[in-house]
C-alpha cells in the first residue's frame, strides 16, 4: 500500500533543534564562562557569521519562492531546487541555522555555544537530511541522484 503522505517524514524540525542547542549553550556559558576566542575579536567574528548565516538563508528562501515550493520539510516539495545558493550546498537553510549558532556562541563569545553546534548537526543529519535525501530521491529520480553527485551535502 502506499503511503499517502508525500513529506521527507523527518524526526524533528530543524529549527528547534538548533534553538535548543543554542539555549542549552548560553546556560552553560551562564553557569561556567569559556571563552571561545580573544574578546577583542569575537563580536566582529560573530556579526560577520550570522551576516553570512541571513544572507544565504535569504537567497535559499528566495529560491524555494521562485520556484513555487514550500520550505517547510512538513510539506509536499512540489520542485527539486538547484539554482542559487543550491548550487553551492543542498542544505543551505541548515548552514544557516549553524552559521547562526557559532556566530551567536562567538558573539557572546562561548565555548560552550561555539561547541553546541555538533549536536543539531548530527541530529539534523540523521534526524532530518538522510530522509530529505530518500523522499528527494523517490520524488526526484535521476534529476535528483545527479544534483546530489555534483552539490555537496553542507559546504
Amino acid at each position: 500500500m502506499a503511503d499517502t503522505k508525500n513529506i521527507a517524514n523527518i524526526l524533528f524540525p530543524p529549527p528547534l533543534i538548533f534553538l535548543l542547542s543554542l539555549i542549552i549553550g548560553l546556560v552553560l556559558h551562564w553557569r561556567d564562562p569559556v571563552p571561545a576566542v580573544p574578546s577583542a575579536i569575537s563580536s566582529i567574528m560573530g556579526i560577520i557569521l550570522v551576516a553570512i548565516g541571513f544572507f544565504i538563508g535569504f537567497a535559499a528562501s528566495g529560491a524555494f519562492r521562485r520556484n513555487k515550493t514550500p520550505v517547510n520539510p512538513y510539506q509536499e516539495t512540489t520542485a527539486l531546487v538547484n539554482t542559487g545558493v543550491y548550487r553551492y550546498t543542498r542544505n543551505p537553510l541548515y548552514v544557516t541555522m549553524a552559521l547562526w549558532l557559532i556566530g551567536i556562541g562567538l558573539l557572546v563569545n562561548s565555548l560552550w555555544t561555539v561547541l553546541m553546534v555538533i549536536p543539531p548537526v548530527l541530529i539534523v543529519h540523521y534526524g532530518v537530511i538522510l530522509r530529505e535525501e530518500k523522499y528527494l530521491e523517490q520524488k526526484f529520480g535521476a534529476a535528483y541522484t545527479d544534483y546530489k553527485s555534483k552539490v555537496r551535502r553542507w559546504l
